[in-house]
């Protein structure tokens, strides 16, 4: 078996010719390119058992011959897709799973499906391009442009990509080509094989919001591998939730890509002890411009979705709210434009390359001096902690500002429970959490309404008695929430530390 690494971008049909032509390509290319027609077929069941199973079986005429390739399922964030290859010859064109099967570790993949009935589901037709590349710390890929389209049933996806897999040298090196590659051409990151484009023509599965998913991570890895991880994870949430916050259909999407960013902002945090200050500085300011993007259109889909719609059904005459909430749709539908002019810009593709360099240079091997994760996790826990007694200590309860301060740093506390408490067990975890949560979401409700009266006090031409309306809700939720702080304060200090 032989483990394809690679990255996948997207770009239009015109750029794609430029890139190929393009002069600082050729002067790092190692020899000329070399054009192909490829045509390959995809099978599997009726049922798709090799797809459920994470397989991938396809047969593809190149020129005369036919070659049969089954690919596992693998990983893939920020483009880059690592995943098992087998490959044999397939004379006369037809699938021969005998002759996959004599492949060392195929038998037991294929175990399930020998005498299944296996069907030509969808095809791909595309005409590549390539040549193999210097990287710049002395690794060697190779480019594969290509353009064409997928078929299935009636249904057409054009394809119009450029692959660069790894012959040799480390992952990050793949990373710094493509930020050079986006330098000449606006192109975006694509996480999708070929192969899940034509099932998702075949079957297009109705997408939901990507929530947070908890890696598993063990005590006594080292903690920069436990980061690489994590960031994955989180940059994977982000990722999957793009598509939906593009659409704006629904505004999950966007509190859940929001999360994935606060989840980044709070990992290069936690682990800045192992960063280089070059490293947190080349990524805080641009994930925290993005977040401010996402930030301000989350605030005006709160105040039209939630906010205004309880207000108006406590009241006699709602339609009194009508003007504000025409002008709150207004300033959601600029903001959600600005959104989108942001994920489609260059600088968000090359942020997520960035991030994905830094995730492959952390998940290289590490010397024996590197910190073990419990041990790193539990000084990490205790500094957020105390933080957040010291800024309890000096906050002032009248001052909202002062209350954002220690909400800021409750959060912060919270994140860093997340993502390194389950080392230390569940179960207490998920109690120091449960008090943790309390005091933040009361923290929350002052934030919230502070908000609120920020984002209508920029809206003009509302009458008074609207804007009465927001402020007398905005002021008895700050005030519910002052007096309910001291014992949700109380309950959270004397909650027992899990580390």
């Amino acid at each position: 078996m032989s483990v394809e690494i690679e990255l996948k971008l997207a770009v239009d049909p015109a750029g794609l010719k430029r890139l190929l032509r393009a002069p600082d390509l050729q002067r790092i290319a190692r020899g000329p390119a070399r054009s192909e027609s490829l045509d390959s077929t995809y099978f599997d069941t009726a049922t798709l058992d090799l797809t459920r199973a994470g397989l991938a079986l396809r047969l593809r005429k190149r020129g005369r011959s036919w070659v049969q390739t089954l690919k596992t399922r693998g990983s893939s964030q920020a483009g880059l897709h690592a995943r098992g290859e087998y490959e044999t010859a397939a004379p006369g064109g037809r699938i021969d799973l005998e002759a996959l099967c004599a492949l060392e570790g195929v038998a037991e993949l294929l175990l399930p499906f020998r005498d299944s009935e296996l069907k030509p589901l969808f095809t791909t037709a595309f005409r590549r391009s390539r040549f193999d590349v210097n990287l710049e710390d002395g690794g060697i890929a190779e480019l594969a442009f290509d353009l064409g389209e997928i078929r299935a049933e009636g249904s057409i996806d054009p394809i119009s990509e450029i692959e660069i897999e790894l012959k040799s040298g480390a992952p990050r090196e793949l990373y710094a080509l493509a930020r050079e590659l986006l330098r000449l051409e606006p192109l975006q990151l694509d996480n999708r094989s070929k192969a899940q484009r034509g099932f998702a023509l075949l079957a297009p599965i109705e997408p939901i919001p990507a929530k947070a998913t908890a890696p598993s991570l063990d005590a006594g890895t080292p903690a920069q591998h436990a980061c690489a991880t994590l960031l994955a994870s989180a940059l994977e949430q982000l990722e999957a939730n793009e598509s939906g916050v593009i659409a704006a259909h629904d505004p999950e999407y966007l509190h859940q890509a929001r999360v994935a960013l606060r989840r980044l902002r709070a990992l290069l945090r936690l682990f800045s002890p192992l960063l280089t200050l070059g490293e947190i500085d080349a990524l805080k300011p641009r994930l925290r411009a993005v977040g401010q993007a996402l930030g301000a259109c989350r605030d005006w889909d709160v105040l039209c979705t939630e906010t205004l719609p309880r207000l108006g059904a406590g009241m006699t005459r709602p339609e009194a709210l009508e003007a504000l909430a025409q002008a709150v749709r207004a300033r959601r539908l600029a903001a959600q434009a600005t959104v989108r002019e942001c994920l489609a810009a260059r600088d968000y593709t090359d942020l997520k390359l960035a991030l994905g360099a830094l995730i492959a240079e952390l998940a290289q091997p590490t010397g024996e001096s590197a910190p073990a994760l419990i041990d790193f996790a539990r000084e990490r826990l205790r500094k957020a902690a105390r933080r957040v007694r010291r800024c309890h200590a000096q906050h002032d309860p009248a001052c909202i500002d002062s209350l954002h301060g220690l909400r800021i740093e409750v959060k912060k506390l919270r994140y860093a429970c997340d993502v390194l408490g389950s080392v230390f067990g569940e179960r207490p975890l998920r109690r120091y959490v449960r008090h943790l949560s309390a005091l933040q979401q009361l923290l929350g409700d002052f934030n919230d309404a502070a908000v609120a009266r920020q984002r209508v006090a920029t809206l003009e031409g509302i009458e008074p008695f609207a804007r009465g309306v927001l402020e007398g809700y905005a002021a008895a939720r700050t005030e519910a929430a002052r007096d309910a702080l001291p014992a949700a304060w109380t309950e959270f200090e004397q909650a027992r530390r899990f580390w």
